[in-house]
């Protein structure tokens, strides 16, 4: 199984920590020295909320690093939803960023490699 390292925010972090594998373990750990993973996912979140159109968007630009600290590929996931932001608004981010955890997840479902990458190597690609 998979284990993937990331590097964001409180609220991601929550969203993360609710994704688990059938184990019932969780795949996305957040990024520290010592902690070895597949992949090391580098993340840039966006969001948008369109008032006039009650549309809430996020997107999701990742960059993926794979041992020994090599570039694998980066790439863009979407989300978007209709509805009032500001009642819950928490919620729904937190709601938006499992929603592109998923997405992650599937796009980039691939044999485990070989080899771990240490955490460290969060603190030369920031």
């Amino acid at each position: 199984m998979q284990r993937i390292s990331y590097n964001i925010g409180e609220i991601f972090d929550s969203a993360a920590k609710e994704i688990k594998d059938r184990a019932g373990k969780n795949i996305f750990t957040k990024c520290a020295a010592g902690k070895k993973s597949s992949y090391i996912f580098y993340l840039y979140p966006a969001s948008f909320y369109n008032p006039g159109m009650t549309t809430f968007y996020t997107d999701l630009d990742v960059r993926i690093f794979e041992a020994p600290g090599k570039f694998k590929r980066s790439l863009k996931i979407s989300f978007q939803t209709y509805g009032e932001l500001f009642e819950n608004s928490k919620k729904n981010i937190s709601n938006h960023y499992k929603e592109l955890i998923r997405k992650l997840i599937l796009e980039n479902r691939e044999n485990t490699p070989n080899f771990k990458i240490d955490g460290s190597f969060c603190e030369v690609i920031e």
